[in-house]
């Protein structure tokens, strides 16, 4: 029978077994659980031979009865008195009237665990012990009688501790502890376990003190201990929200943080704004502060970045002119905003808002379009011949005054009346419906689906209102802005080749699409879009010249409209406008391709997060439906028909999913779903064939 180190300074008595090759060996412990046990782990071995595992409960059980540790003081003031070392058998002989394996054991258990009397050494292989001085017996006294008033200390603590949880639980969400309150508590060491064990990152996510911690605390407020449980307990207390995604919390917490801005970021926005840089452009700024401009944007957008006006050149010709907002006036290269900006790649929306690219004290202040000010903007003036192509374009650093700005709901409501209020919008209109037909002649592939959006409000609170909808891209207003930054991006392609300036041109291969008869035969509607949809290409990108865009029916494009939420647009900004006041562009192609490639991963990082934060909130919605409730979905198409997997589109929230049938139906056929599965904290949502 030996006493071996398990290896997380645990020791347990076995019972060996059998050798496990030349040097190791099986042995048992008093559970029955076999080890394979190192000789180097063997700590102790208790006399005597012919054990078996029931012997192990005895001789633990006679050793704790023998654990006196005032013995070992008076083999102490024995062994000092003599000045010689001792070996275990000689300190037993001190202790105990007899020796027996158990007194043995205990004597080598008091001694393994005594910081007070004796120093432990190796002597020609053997252990042997060296009585301590009597002063540093006093010392040592002195800082073991310390250690317990600290566990004494920690003890009192820690009861403080849990009554504070135990009285958090129960208070209502609005009542309970603010997070900064508890960050200021003792213990609050725990708490950060707990946080790292919930997102399963940082030291509490494997093996160790830290999860030791986290799952001890779990236990005593009697929690399971696992990943949700500590995520529960945390939001039970108030120091998560009621609603806490675990990817966003993570990234917060132990990644870069992308809700807040830091300090000194903060601060270089708001000095911008008290002592406004240089403008590098102003004597080239075309003022065009006369023309009427019109924002048309979300109600809830906040970051303006274009605006659109119309020109009337006479003889039956005219001019739109699309007006971007112009960031790198205020934001110059390689600042702390610029990198900033770099690293966070685009906004970030979120159902329960945005988390901007610069800080809002920028981003919602003088880089957006705002109504009513004088704003610098990046301006493309086109002239579209009558066949929908560009006639001629005009590309300058400009003056606007915004005239005022629209909902979507306004401008088409302004568009279905064709307003003499505002004819600009309406000639605008004709001349997006014309590139419109055009781009379709040139083989543009219009795909007409609709995207799920979540909205939520008080996300951070029990009686969070989550609204799910789908958003079709198909109303009079949507289509009039997206063909005018789709045309605006196609200029900016064109004049970047022509002056031959690195840009991230974008592309796509021309799709193999169905054929026509083959689309006709399917349902009209949802199930066409998906048969065009599934065989499109990916995009591509290129730094040396335009490239065609199939599914745009374009010659060329590169995306330039979205300069205060996007930092690729940005970038865009900074080559064309260092072409235009003749000096050299910030990069070259090389360069220009190592910052896309980073901010293309910051960005997929980004859509990344923002379909889990999306996922959470909408199985959440559909966690608090009644289990009962019936859907009406229509089928998009068969997956694997075998094994009647199929896609469904559950059209009142504009959710796409995948449903195993149990039932054969035809494409485009309407059936009844019911949710089988909503687990916000997994991200899970699974619907069923009723």
């Amino acid at each position: 029978m030996v006493e071996f180190l398990k290896g997380d300074r645990k020791w347990d008595l076995v019972v060996l077994d059998k050798p496990d090759g030349k040097k190791n060996w099986f042995g048992t412990d008093r559970n029955g659980i076999i080890f394979s046990i190192r000789p180097q782990q063997i700590a102790f071995t208790v006399p005597g031979d012919g054990y078996n595992v029931e012997d192990i409960g005895k001789v633990l059980s006679q050793s704790t009865q023998n654990r006196d540790p005032e013995l070992l003081r008076v083999a102490w003031e024995i062994l000092q008195e003599e000045g010689k070392d001792a070996s275990v058998e000689d300190i037993e002989k001190m202790m105990f009237s007899t020796s027996s394996p158990a007194t043995k054991y205990a004597t080598h258990r008091i001694l393994s665990e005594d910081v007070v009397y004796f120093k432990r050494k190796i002597k020609k292989g053997n252990a042997v012990f060296e009585p301590r001085k009597p002063g540093q017996v006093h010392k040592q006294l002195e800082e073991v009688e310390m250690a317990k008033r600290r566990a004494e200390e920690e003890k009192k603590r820690m009861k403080a501790f849990e009554a504070a949880m135990k009285e958090a639980i129960l208070l209502p969400r609005e009542q309970k502890p603010k997070p900064e309150e508890w960050r200021d508590k003792d213990l609050h060491g725990r708490l950060e376990a707990l946080e790292s064990m919930a997102l399963n990152v940082g030291p509490a996510a494997g093996p160790g003190e830290e999860r030791e911690l986290a799952e001890d605390t779990l236990q005593r407020m009697g929690y399971e201990m696992s990943n949700d449980g500590a995520h529960l307990l945390l939001a039970d207390i108030g120091l998560w929200g009621a609603y806490e995604i675990p990817e966003l919390r993570r990234k917060e917490t132990f990644g870069l943080g992308i809700k807040s801005f830091k300090e000194h970021i903060q601060k270089a926005a708001e000095e911008l704004i008290v002592s406004t840089p240089p403008d590098v452009d102003q004597s080239r700024r075309m003022d065009l502060t006369n023309m009427k401009v019109l924002t048309i944007d979300d109600e809830s957008t906040t970051e303006i970045d274009d605006g659109l006006g119309f020109e009337d050149l006479g003889n039956g010709r005219s001019r739109v002119w699309v007006h971007i907002a112009d960031p790198t006036r205020w934001v110059h290269m390689d600042t702390v905003l610029e990198q900033e900006a770099r690293r966070r790649s685009s906004t970030l929306y979120l159902p329960t808002g945005s988390i901007p690219m610069f800080p809002r004290v920028l981003s919602d202040g003088p880089l957006s379009l705002r109504a009513g000010q004088k704003c610098c903007a990046f301006s493309i003036g086109v002239v579209v011949a009558e066949d929908g192509s560009i006639e001629s374009y005009d590309m300058v650093p400009s003056f606007i005054s915004p005239r005022y700005r629209l909902t979507y709901d306004d401008a088409d409501e302004l568009l279905s009346e064709q307003s003499a209020m505002e004819p600009e919008l309406t000639a605008i209109a004709q001349v997006a419906e014309s590139r419109r037909a055009y781009r379709t002649r040139n083989g543009a592939v219009d795909i007409t689906l609709p995207e799920t959006n979540v909205k939520v409000k008080n996300g951070f609170r029990e009686d969070a209102e989550i609204e799910v909808f789908p958003l079709y891209i198909d109303s009079p207003s949507r289509k009039l802005v997206a063909e005018l930054m789709i045309l605006a991006g196609e200029v900016t392609a064109l004049a970047g080749t022509e002056a031959g300036i690195a840009l991230p041109y974008r592309g796509q291969p021309t799709p193999d699409l169905p054929p026509m008869e083959d689309l006709l035969m399917l349902p009209e509607g949802p199930c066409r879009e998906i048969a065009k949809r599934s065989r499109m290409t990916r995009s591509v990108q290129s730094y040396n010249g335009a490239i065609r865009h199939a599914s745009l029916g374009l010659a060329g494009y590169c995306q330039v409209s979205s300069p205060i939420r996007r930092y690729g647009d940005m970038l865009v900004h900074y080559q064309m406008k260092a072409y235009l006041r003749g000096t050299n562009a910030p990069f070259n192609e090389e360069e220009l391709a190592q910052v896309m490639d980073y901010v293309g991963s910051a960005a997929r990082e980004s859509q990344l997060l923002q379909r889990e934060v999306d996922s959470f909130w909408i199985a959440e919605f559909f966690r608090r439906q009644p289990r009962d409730r019936a859907y009406k979905a229509l089928l998009l198409r068969w997956l694997r028909e075998d094994s009647m997997l199929a896609s469904v589109l559950v059209e009142e929230f504009g959710i796409e999913t995948a449903v195993r049938m149990k039932n054969g139906h035809p494409l485009g056929e309407h059936i009844s779903v019911g949710v089988s599965e909503a687990n916000p904290r997994a991200g899970r949502l699974f619907f069923e064939e009723l």
